[in-house]
């Protein structure tokens, strides 16, 4: 990895070099990965989860310690998203279809280990009556009611309501460890999640 000329980068999306070797050797298209858009477009994606993946936290002064640590966790899970939707958008797709082909089992796993930090249902409760986008409320409804795949609508709806100011470290009482958590366990899926199908992009542009 030292002598590649973007370590960072290669190491926060593994296969970045070989990606842009295959980006180069198509006239600079993205047409191979499947993506929309144009080179740069690629590049400020990767620069953004850059800083996803690696942001550590905030200092915030006369909070407690787990109540600054939920805040970061939020502010981490805000920028995770919003690399998420840039990912969307060179994908050409709305994030509820990207996972038509991941497997399932993981948005399970997902599911099962919210319901382990939020087992009496307070943050998703509050989630339904806060939500403010078109048809959020009814997904939400459903993972409330045990759709396990609509589970990724949480992250989103986490994300529109912090960055407005209705989402606190301690939404209805919720504990912000828990918070910290949640936040914490979505961030980690969907950079899996992105590792994971750009992977499968570039095997299948690199064979072309």
């Amino acid at each position: 990895m030292p002598d590649l000329p973007y370590p960072h980068l290669e190491k926060t999306l593994p296969g970045f070099h070989a990606a842009r070797n295959v980006i180069k050797g198509s006239g600079d298209s993205l047409s191979p990965f499947g993506f929309k858009g144009d080179k740069f477009e690629f590049y400020r994606f990767v620069n953004r989860f850059r800083l996803a993946s690696n942001f550590k936290g905030v200092i915030i002064e006369d909070f407690e310690e787990e109540t600054a640590e939920a805040y970061a966790s939020l502010t981490k899970l805000f920028l995770t998203w919003s690399t998420f939707e840039m990912y969307c958008t060179l994908c050409d797709s709305p994030y509820h279809t990207m996972f038509g082909i991941y497997p399932k089992r993981f948005t399970h796993d997902l599911a099962n280990q919210y319901w382990d930090y939020d087992r009496e249902g307070i943050l998703i409760d509050f989630l339904i009556e806060r939500s403010e986008l078109h048809g959020q409320d009814y997904f939400l409804r459903q993972f409330s009611d045990g759709n396990n795949l609509r589970a990724i609508t949480v992250a989103a709806c986490m994300r529109h309501i912090y960055a407005h100011g209705h989402l606190t470290a301690h939404p209805q009482g919720l504990s912000s460890q828990a918070t910290a958590q949640i936040c914490d366990l979505f961030s980690d899926f969907i950079g899996t999640f992105i590792r994971a199908d750009f992977k499968r992009r570039l095997a299948v542009a690199s064979a072309l």
